[in-house]
């Protein structure tokens, strides 16, 4: 009897040993800071001005957690800038970007054919049509007429070619031309060929048409049973058309 009297107070000890005392209000059923009404003072004798998730009065302030007011100031935005070139100058430009210069130095631009200024000593003699005379247009920093072609000797640089016409548009007209101005005689086979060439630059433009014939006999023609060439002896005889050396 006196040994189970000795384990039951060990282990009342050992009971109380486990139950730590408290003070504070907290958890016994007082108020205390945190229980979410505001008490002044509360059961452990604090003065408190706000809860947690009840507003403070004052504009900016926010409750600690000690359920005091405190001001909070605002955090600054920070001004996103860059340094970029604007009209050859080094500025600042309020929006993200890499820095694309430190000093006005850094944004000064070689002269070129194309930055709105004439400049004679680089052979520029115009910037837009307006430096130009009439009929002439800016191309290039230069002032350009339109191109005159000598169709003579570009067509007839292909041997047994000719000039047909002119300052034809397309090649579909420079092939109907063509096809009327040679006559298909009989007892021959008959082969044309065509050739638009155009050249163009900013003022206009200027072409020529080149046409060639080249003739194959029939056999026994005029006769009973007259033989001409397959009509494939056109594409096997096609002239290489020679365009003029400054292409």
């Amino acid at each position: 009897m006196k040994s189970a009297f000795l384990i039951f107070l060990a282990f009342g000890i050992l009971f109380m040993a486990g139950c730590p005392s408290n003070d504070s209000g907290q958890g016994q059923g007082g108020t205390y800071c945190g229980d979410g009404i505001i008490q002044s003072p509360n059961d452990d004798g604090e003065y408190e001005e706000c809860e947690q998730g009840v507003l403070c009065p004052g504009l900016g302030e926010s409750c600690a957690e000690d359920c005091a007011c405190i001001s909070v100031e605002p955090e600054e935005e920070e001004d996103e800038t860059h340094l970029g070139c604007v009209a050859g100058s080094c500025i600042i430009i309020h929006s993200q970007g890499e820095n694309e210069c430190l000093m006005d130095s850094d944004c000064a631009q070689e002269a070129y054919c194309g930055d709105g200024i004439v400049q004679p000593e680089l052979g520029e003699e115009c910037e837009d049509d307006s430096a130009c005379e009439e009929g002439e247009a800016c191309g290039s920093c230069r002032c350009l007429t339109p191109p005159t072609l000598d169709c003579d000797a570009i067509c007839e640089a292909t041997e047994g070619a000719e000039a047909i016409a002119q300052g034809i548009a397309s090649r579909e007209e420079c092939g109907e031309l063509v096809g009327e101005h040679y006559d298909s005689p009989s007892c021959y086979l008959s082969c044309t060929y065509f050739w638009h060439y155009q050249k163009d630059n900013a003022a206009g433009w200027d072409s020529c048409c080149c046409g060639m014939v080249k003739r194959f006999a029939c056999s026994d023609c005029p006769g009973s049973n007259p033989q001409c060439p397959d009509a494939t002896s056109c594409s096997v005889e096609a002239p290489e058309w020679v365009r003029p050396a400054a292409d």
